[in-house]
């Protein structure tokens, strides 16, 4: 999953890069990362070298056991 989030923290895009195949799960993590409304806005250092997106991957890994696992690639 590839997320874009603006300088101000809000999240801009979620778009599933791989589907788990099952349609449901990938529209589930998608709600999840829109649900944490903002990140932290960028700081002033982020700023100065003329961020103003960030561009995010992560893989998401739901389990039975009703759990998920979130990593950073």
């Amino acid at each position: 999953m590839t997320m874009t989030v603006n300088f101000d923290g809000k999240v801009l895009a979620v778009v599933v890069d791989q589907s788990s195949g099952n349609i449901a799960l990938d529209r589930r993590a998608q709600a999840i990362v829109r649900s944490v409304g903002a990140f932290g806005k960028f700081t002033d250092a982020m700023r100065r070298e003329q961020a103003d997106q960030m561009v995010i991957q992560g893989l998401f890994r739901f389990a039975r056991d009703g759990t998920m696992e979130i990593t950073s690639q």
